[in-house]
């Protein structure tokens, strides 16, 4: 039939051949949008939501396009799917600009605007609050930290109590970690201000990270005196009316951890690890103890998602179709028991996603309908952004759904193609194959469904991770294929000890030694895997070309006609010219000199990587909490597995006392230090390490050169009187243009710089504010004659931020000067045109070559 010239989907066959005709592929595009409805309606909708993401706009305009492009699909007939695409998107676009307008004169953002004040509020706790564990590193007796959602019904102003309303993030220790718990009606009195921003684009930025969960300030309480529960304040009575009593949740989650706990001697990680899988958990879940899971890309298996939903619905459902019940019924048992466990985990958004999921094909057996995964996919999907729009710029969202529909789409091609190979012979009868062979058919053909489904799912999610973890983990294929079913056992374990907790605890303390035991073994098997060579590394963000093409090749993999035989060898060579482009796009990328400088709050990191600066150099990396925080996170976003240089300016706790710390979790080459000697124990204590393996550290002076560095001061061989006087100080050119770092260099050490006559004219000079006087004094402007100074000032401490007197003269000798207090970070990249120096608030200076 295909040799006369069938269709077949969108294509035509002729002759054995296979070539695209508009009729053919018009009726096969509609056929399969008829197939999968759902899909193309998230998708359309979908721009819409990345529109108004990026434009905004009139919502009233907005929904009057949407009425006029609707009604001309109703008479347009030839352009029906075409307008009809474009009503979802238009309404798409509405809905997001709807739900993030502000309507109403109490909204907080109207009341408070962008000024941060110290005020009291009223309101409801959305969530108990979730508690820091503490690390190894943190001081002993450091009180307990806890953060939470709060809804805000009223702030108390010089009028009184005006109502308001608004969503804020409270930060609190003590009563506040120990005794709120949500729905508790409460007054809160601290510092009410907008959440920090990234200092650089490359780190994570906490700030539009709450945006996109509606929040747009955070309370920061002092002491236990400014947390008052409901009754402690006559006012509060009186503007919010009656209280509320704990939420149900929070009992839950305490009876679950207990049960969890029958029978285990101690609460170790492998407990808490157990509560946060189980129960999602969430302080059980630290940068330490996620780190390993992480690496081998194992993670996932502690978000509250499709794993835990269908394995308490598979429980469920088995006992149900054991009593006979009908499918309809246990799809009417299953629908509330899937919501409420993803109530009891406190509603995480990982759970969400798979309770509507599932719900979708539960109803499907309710109304006896065939369920088809992409179309479900679609369908959930489309309901999620609708109530909450935001969710499709989470990277959970994108990650899931991204996995699913090429495990549906990539994946259920090629196991339909894997599976023939396991087929029985169909000339040889079923009784005449041996059981040992039939057994081995069927194990052989579950391991390869298992590694084209880990090997899928990693493949959809590689250029997601790489966006935004920065990681690249292909040990997660093999990884995957022993944690999963470990996980699974695991969770079973748990959900069993749950659900024998009531009537028979004896056989929950057996179900809790198992669920431990599994999860050792999770615990175990991750960090085995993650400590395998080249298991993982970390690289740069990709660009969206390289994420493209990722998708396309995905994509294209699971589509029929580029497997045909006559296209087999075409579909690869236009897959691995693609794949040459993308490699070749990401090599030019990559500048020749890349200059990130990072302030810490009283000091700074200066971070030089490109072709010029071989395996990378870093100038400085701040106190422990500054390098843990900031350095080694921007070291990773930029794919450094590896630091070529350490440069140590002065003995400084503020500039060096993370380095200890640093060069434990990334392998360092060369450790650069001053002749000088200072004073401070932390300097001292880490170059009595060095000397060690002298081969790792070299001393430079005045006059030095080190890679594309200069250095031009410090020469005295003896003990600093002031470590500032004594700072390193390096000049480097990029694009013809010179580019001096003084760090917080002293007043005597600017003297000593400015008569040394090394110093050059500098186009950009970038510098800290020393301990004492002012940064770069006249007698140094002048021989440096700077175009743009760089100052990298903070907004805490005060001593840390530049006076308007500081300023004024700064002007007066540089065309440009940016402070770090107000323009956040900066970053310094060599182009065709020269040097482009970029703030993070979006500020902009080009240098051309001198």
């Amino acid at each position: 039939m295909r040799d006369g010239g069938q269709e077949d989907g969108g294509w035509i066959w002729i002759n054995g051949d296979v070539k695209a005709g508009s009729r053919g592929w018009r009726r096969g595009k509609e056929a399969f949008m008829m197939r999968k409805p759902m899909l193309w309606v998230a998708a359309c909708f979908g721009v819409g939501l990345v529109f108004g993401n990026e434009f905004g706009g009139d919502w009233a305009l907005l929904l009057g396009v949407a009425c006029v492009t609707l009604a001309l699909a109703f008479f347009v007939t030839r352009l029906r799917l075409a307008l009809a695409a474009l009503t979802l998107a238009v309404l798409g676009w509405a809905d997001f600009v709807i739900q993030t307008a502000i309507f109403s004169p109490r909204d907080l953002r109207v009341l408070q605007g962008p000024q941060s004040s110290l005020l009291s509020v009223l309101g409801v706790l959305i969530e108990s609050p979730i508690k820091t564990l503490p690390k190894d590193s943190d001081p002993p007796g450091r009180p307990e930290r806890a953060h939470a959602r709060f809804r805000v019904r009223s702030i108390l102003t010089d009028r009184g109590w005006v109502p308001a309303q608004g969503t804020v993030m409270v930060h609190g220790t003590g009563r506040f970690a120990n005794a709120a718990c949500s729905g508790m009606l409460i007054e809160l009195t601290g510092v009410l201000a907008k959440p920090a921003q990234s200092a650089l684009p490359l780190l994570f930025d906490y700030r539009a990270y709450l945006e996109r969960l509606g929040i747009h300030y955070v309370l920061t309480l002092g002491s236990d005196a400014d947390f008052k529960s409901f009754g402690a304040s006559e006012a509060a009575a009186s503007a919010l009316g009656s209280g509320l009593s704990p939420a149900w949740e929070d009992q839950f989650q305490a009876w679950a951890r207990r049960t969890l706990s029958l029978g285990l001697p101690v609460e170790d990680e492998a407990l808490r690890l157990q509560w946060a899988m189980a129960l999602g958990w969430k302080p059980g879940l630290n940068q330490e103890i996620s780190e390993p899971f992480m690496r081998s890309g194992t993670l996932h298996i502690f978000a509250i998602s499709g794993l835990h939903i269908a394995l308490v619905s598979a429980i469920l459902v088995n006992l149900l179709r054991a009593a006979r019940c009908s499918q309809p019924l246990c799809g009417i048992v299953a629908i509330p028991a899937i919501w409420l466990y993803t109530a009891a985990t406190g509603w995480q958004a990982s759970a969400v996603r798979s309770a509507v999921m599932m719900t979708l094909v539960a109803g499907g057996w309710i109304l006896r309908r065939p369920g088809d995964l992409l179309n479900s996919l679609g369908a959930a999907a489309f309901i999620i952004v609708v109530f909450d729009p935001q969710q499709l710029f989470m990277a959970g969202f994108q990650l899931s759904f991204i996995a699913v529909f090429f495990l549906g789409w990539t994946a259920a091609a090629f196991r339909r193609r894997t599976d023939q190979w396991f087929e029985r012979d169909p000339l040889l009868p079923e009784e005449c194959e041996s059981t040992p062979r039939r057994w081995l058919r069927v194990m052989l053909r579950a391991l390869c469904g298992a590694i084209l489904t880990s090997s899928v799912a990693w493949m959809a999610s590689a250029p997601l991770v790489a966006h935004y973890f920065h990681l690249f983990t292909p040990v997660s294929v093999l990884a995957n294929l022993v944690v999963v079913p470990l996980s699974s056992l695991a969770l079973t374990s748990s959900v069993a000890s749950l659900f024998t907790g009531v009537w028979a605890p004896w056989l929950s303390v057996l179900f809790n030694h198992s669920g431990w035991f599994w999860m050792e073994c999770m615990i175990r098997s991750s960090r085995w895997f993650a400590d395998l060579p080249m298991a993982f590394c970390y690289v740069p963000e990709p660009s969206w070309l390289t994420a493209l093409v990722a998708v396309l090749l995905l994509w294209s993999a699971g589509a029929q006609a580029p497997w045909r035989s006559k296209r087999i060898r075409p579909s690869l060579a236009i897959g691995g010219l693609l794949a040459a482009i993308a490699v070749g796009v990401e090599i030019a990328r990559r500048p020749s000199l890349r200059i990130d400088v990072l302030p810490l709050n009283g000091g700074e990191a200066i971070l030089v990587t490109g072709t010029a600066a071989g395996g990378g150099l870093l100038i400085d990396c701040g106190n422990p909490v500054a390098c843990e925080r900031s350095v080694l996170p921007l070291l990773r976003a930029r794919g450094m597995n590896r630091l070529g240089t350490l440069v140590l300016t002065h003995g400084d706790q503020q500039h060096i006392g993370g380095a200890p710390w640093l060069v434990s979790k990334i392998p360092v080459g060369t450790v650069v230090t001053s002749v000088a000697k200072f004073r401070s124990k932390a300097y001292k204590d880490f170059v009595r390490g060095l000397d060690e393996t002298p081969e790792r550290r070299r001393t430079v002076s005045r006059g030095d050169r080190f890679g594309p560095f200069k250095v031009l001061h410090p020469h005295s061989v003896g003990a600093a009187a002031r470590a500032d006087d004594f700072t390193t100080v390096l000049s480097l050119e990029s694009s013809r243009n010179e580019i001096l770092l003084c760090s917080d260099l002293g007043v005597a050490g600017q003297k000593a710089l400015a008569e040394s006559g090394l110093l050059s004219q500098a186009s950009v000079v970038v510098s800290g504010l020393p301990a004492v006087g002012e940064p770069l004094g006249d007698p140094l402007l002048e021989r440096a004659k700077p175009r743009v100074i760089l100052l990298t000032s903070a907004g805490f401490p005060n001593s840390q931020r530049p006076s308007s007197a500081l300023r004024a003269r700064l002007s007066e000798a540089a065309d440009f000067v940016l402070t770090a207090d107000r323009e956040g970070g900066f970053q310094m990249e060599t182009t065709a045109d020269g040097l482009e120096i970029r703030s993070r608030a979006g500020a902009r200076i080009l240098l051309p070559p001198k």
